[in-house]
């Protein structure tokens, strides 16, 4: 008596969402320092007062991007700010094709504050 086996289907791989660099979803605003005593501040600032200047500056530029009529979302996730005084804005990852420089002057007029 032959015992009849059943053919496997082979497994079908399970899709897994892309995830893009980091690098890939970041957006860096530079700040020239005026002179080198406000170069020098913004290396002494610990980690600590970066980061309340960088949740300010994503509240800000989230608020100001919702508030145009073509943003639906805000569409940073995580800021931080570096120690020569940039602030970086990373983005989630559903957002990675949009193209911020076409809204660079609604983030550049909403930093107007921090230099």
């Amino acid at each position: 008596m032959k015992k009849k086996t059943q053919k496997r289907k082979p497994a079908t791989p399970k899709l897994i969402p892309t995830m893009y660099p980091k690098a890939e979803r970041e957006v860096t605003c530079h700040f020239p320092a005026a002179s080198p005593t406000e170069a020098a501040t913004h290396a002494e600032r610990d980690y600590i007062a970066r980061q309340v200047v960088a949740d300010a500056a994503l509240h800000r530029v989230n608020k100001a991007l919702v508030d145009n009529q073509d943003v639906t979302a805000p569409p940073f996730l995580h800021v931080r700010v570096t120690m020569c005084g940039s602030i970086i804005f990373t983005t989630t990852n559903t957002q990675n094709n949009i193209i911020y420089e076409d809204y660079m002057t609604i983030i550049a007029n909403t930093l107007s504050y921090y230099g």
